[in-house]
């Protein structure tokens, strides 16, 4: 194998493995973007999820000692309540976010019994509570509300989320620091995409290592590539170049095709729309074409419109377009001819053209066609308006 075959060899191999990382990191990122954004929100119904199981421990624990929640906080019973209460809590909701406060309202007036941070309660509630907040959380025990709400004190940002205890004058509330959840859910989100890019990175060395005997017996000679894409080349230009005579020349008479006239003809109208320019439209018929074929048989009336086409072809301007539009039906585009009196001259130089005899093998003869004419924009503004108007006046001409 040359250098240069080895050279290839080792850039394919490491444009796939750098092709798997870029990949995997890409994929990364538009998983982690839409996270991102969406980060204050899974805060939110983090902290809403650990008020809720909070209250469901805490009714759970009231209804399985049949406690009555007016007397379990008393001065005789709170410390019992409370330590139990903090057993259940750091059993069942340890480890959610978030600060859990319990709070008695009486005489509407605010008073905090419980907090699941041992020797925190003053100092945590403290750092987030005010008047405002007090108000709101006295009328969610007396209407038995709850929601969330952000709050911003002493240029520090909270959710705070809160709810009535069903059944007794408590209520509670979940307080998190938007920061602390923020870093929390960053560092989760690191993590995952440390994980997602070692996986890809173990995998691209797996894949060198499968690439590189795999490289060795398939890779091909550089010259032998070489010669093969040139090869390719070649025929992919013939074959296109045959596409696209089929779908645009007529094989028979080298005018266009159906197809290819609409084209050219969209191109026109487009143009005189945009600068308010006219052009010409002819739609010929060649009289008695069925009698050729049948008295002279079919390569007679392939002949006839080979040759009309080719003395049409001969005796218009270069910027004019002749088509076949099928069978001996065709047409011809004409630039700029914008009143009647014209496209007359053009008509009258056809018939003239084609009017001499033609010799086909041993017969001589001579054909005629039937012309109609219309003009854009005084016939119409599109295409088949333009065509159907020129085919009727082709046969108005044709039966007189």
């Amino acid at each position: 194998m040359t250098e240069n075959a080895k050279s290839v060899q080792r850039t394919i191999r490491w444009y796939a493995i750098s092709a798997v990382l870029l990949t995997g990191f890409v994929i990364a990122l538009v998983v982690m973007l839409p996270l991102q954004a969406r980060l204050f929100d899974m805060q939110k119904q983090h902290v809403q999820f650990s008020r809720d199981a909070s209250v469901l421990v805490i009714h759970s624990y009231f209804q399985r000692e049949s406690k009555n929640p007016l007397t379990a906080f008393d001065r005789k019973n709170a410390a019992i309540t409370i330590r139990k209460i903090q057993q259940l809590m750091n059993e069942k909701v340890h480890g959610y976010l978030g600060n859990v406060f319990i709070y008695r309202v009486q005489n509407h007036q605010l008073s905090w019994i419980f907090s699941n941070k041992k020797n925190s309660q003053q100092n945590l509630i403290g750092s987030w509570n005010n008047a405002d907040v007090n108000s709101m959380l006295v009328n969610s025990v007396e209407q038995n509300k709850s929601g969330t709400l952000f709050k911003t004190i002493d240029h520090e940002n909270f959710i705070i989320s809160y709810t009535a205890i069903p059944d007794a004058p408590l209520g509670l509330v979940v307080v998190a620091n938007k920061m602390d959840l923020y870093h929390a859910m960053q560092h989760a989100a690191f993590m995952l995409l440390l994980i997602v890019m070692l996986i890809l990175f173990f995998f691209a060395l797996g894949l060198a290592a499968v690439l590189r005997p795999l490289s060795n017996r398939t890779l091909l000679e550089t010259h032998e590539l070489e010669l093969l894409v040139e090869q390719g080349r070649e025929k992919l230009n013939e074959l296109n170049k045959r596409l696209y005579r089929l779908a645009m020349i007529d094989s028979l008479t080298n005018a266009l095709t159906r197809r290819a006239f609409y084209v050219r003809c969209k191109e026109e109208l487009s143009r005189c729309k945009r600068y308010n320019r006219s052009f010409g439209l002819l739609f010929l018929d060649i009289d008695k074409f069925k009698a050729v074929n049948d008295t002279l048989g079919h390569d007679a009336g392939d002949f006839l419109l080979k040759e009309l086409a080719h003395r049409i072809t001969q005796m218009i301007r270069e910027e004019d377009v002749l088509a076949r539009l099928g069978g001996d039906e065709f047409a011809l585009l004409l630039p700029e001819k914008n009143d009647f009196a014209s496209l007359a001259i053009v008509m009258d130089r056809i018939k003239q053209c084609i009017a001499p005899p033609m010799k086909f093998k041993n017969h001589i003869f001579s054909c005629a066609v039937s012309i109609g004419a219309a003009i854009y924009p005084v016939d119409g503004e599109d295409i088949d308006e333009l065509l159907k108007i020129a085919d009727d006046r082709m046969y108005e001409e044709k039966n007189l």
